[in-house]
């Protein structure tokens, strides 16, 4: 498998932690009306509404299901220096989840894994952090294997492992019972549906074996879909653009049967030895002489830059989330990035002061019906930054001081004079060590534990 070459990935492992995972829940009456006959999620239907008698009011704004997103002036992906400290000080929310399929989990020990996320901002974009359990990483979805002389494909054996967030854009009653308000149905359209004309939902559904490879997560829209439409109209749709895969498949003729097999293989010309991902750059047709029995080849092509005319990508709306994932020690840990407003209007707008209603859903191994999804969730953009004091008409003189304190704020910018006029620097973080060496007004000169020297605002240091 091809690595994701970022440092971010073995800070946040060790910083993020992880709780273990919750015993496996069976879903309950409430998520039997979704699922239980043939009027199941169609538009109109009653709808999921998750959780049991222990849980808050479903449409109760709590700080058991509200994930706080602090502002950074950093970008938590390429300034590695700084990564480790943000991610690490980020608030960190547990997110149970619920099997809803009638199905058996193929493994009901990780089939319910608690979600861990966090998540920043800056000016231009929003990062969220998330882990959870899973024993092994699933990549191979709908893998060929060459077995007896022929060609097979077992789903069962061979799926992927995925993680969806849905985001409220103006959903009646999402912000009540979360994703439960686009149900599933057992139908050929996948079954999602908005309740009414003009509603949306923002849905970013990260693939282990297709997205995966080329750091993104496929975006896409729920939107309502007229009764007499269900089965031939698709309430779940990808943004514009293009997505970062193909199938790798063929028919051909043989005789007088026609056969479906792999179209593509691995360039034998490359050395390849790590054959879990085939890009694009790195396939050739088919050359049956080259394959012996017991040989797999992957289900999809991953769409890079190549030379056999495959349309690149991903591109458009429908690449908007830029994602960066490993799978190390038993646990997946993803950061997903996007602007707060694309612009687009199936896409959610992030704002400071106004909570995000969302949900989460995780499959193992698994598709289609056959997942665990959380409670509503609320994603809510706070600024915690150093208050832009009134500057004085003149600079102030520094007055000598020799104390050392502890910083109170999450991300404090570092000034290199007294004031907000002065260029930021650099940044200290809740928790750290400065030595005091002298104050101006409200601002005060420090030197941090790493030996940075600058000035600060006062109130976001406590005395020791």
């Amino acid at each position: 498998m091809r690595s994701v070459k970022f440092a971010i990935l073995a800070l946040m492992i060790w910083a993020f932690g992880m709780a273990a995972a919750n015993a496996f829940p069976s879903y309950n009456a409430s998520c039997a009306v979704c699922h239980s006959g043939e009027q199941v999620g169609k538009p109109g239907a009653p709808k999921l509404v998750l959780g049991d008698s222990n849980s808050p009011a479903l449409s109760q704004k709590t700080a058991a299901n509200t994930l706080k997103a602090l502002k950074v002036d950093i970008e938590p992906i390429k300034e590695s220096k700084a990564v480790e400290t943000v991610w690490s000080k980020a608030p960190a929310l547990q997110v149970p989840t619920y099997w809803i399929s009638p199905n058996a989990p193929k493994d009901p020990a990780s089939a319910t894994p608690t979600i861990t996320l966090k998540s920043v901002f800056n000016d231009q974009k929003l990062y969220i952090l998330a882990q959870w359990a899973d024993p092994k990483p699933d990549l191979l979805k709908d893998s060929w294997e060459y077995k007896n002389g022929s060609w097979v494909r077992d789903g069962k054996k061979y799926d992927e492992d995925r993680l969806s967030f849905q985001w409220n854009i103006n959903t009646a009653g999402f912000d009540q019972t979360g994703c439960a308000m686009t149900c599933h149905s057992y139908t050929k359209d996948f079954g999602k549906y908005t309740n009414k004309p003009g509603e949306t939902t923002d849905l970013w559904h990260w693939k282990s074996t297709r997205s995966h490879p080329l750091n993104w997560t496929d975006d896409g829209f729920v939107q309502y879909v007229a009764p007499e439409e269900a089965g031939n109209k698709r309430g779940r749709s990808a943004d514009r653009g293009k997505n970062g895969e193909i199938r790798n498949e063929q028919t051909v003729t043989i005789g007088e049967t026609k056969v479906t097999m792999p179209k593509y293989m691995f360039n034998p010309n490359l050395g390849i030895t790590d054959k879990t991902f085939l890009f694009a750059s790195q396939a050739v047709e088919l050359d049956m002489s080259a394959i012996k029995e017991g040989d797999v080849l992957p289900g999809f092509v991953i769409t890079d830059a190549n030379q056999l005319g495959i349309p690149t990508g991903p591109e458009g709306s429908r690449g908007d989330v830029q994602t960066f994932a490993e799978w190390a020690n038993g646990k997946w840990t993803l950061v997903m990035t996007r602007d707060l407003d694309t612009k687009n209007p199936d896409d959610a707008v992030f704002e400071v002061g106004k909570p995000k209603a969302f949900g989460v859903a995780v499959f193992n191994n698994n598709t289609s019906f056959n997942h665990a999804v959380s409670n509503v969730l609320y994603l809510d953009l706070v600024e915690e930054r150093t208050p832009q004091a009134e500057q004085p008409k003149k600079e102030e003189k520094v007055a000598k001081a020799e104390y050392d304190g502890k910083v109170t704020a999450f991300a404090l910018n570092i000034r290199q004079g007294a004031g907000v006029k002065h260029r930021i620097i650099g940044w200290a973080h809740r928790g750290d060590q400065v030595k005091i060496l002298g104050q101006a007004g409200n601002w005060l000169q420090v030197e941090t534990e790493k030996g940075r020297m600058g000035f600060v605002h006062s109130r976001w240091i406590k005395r020791y």
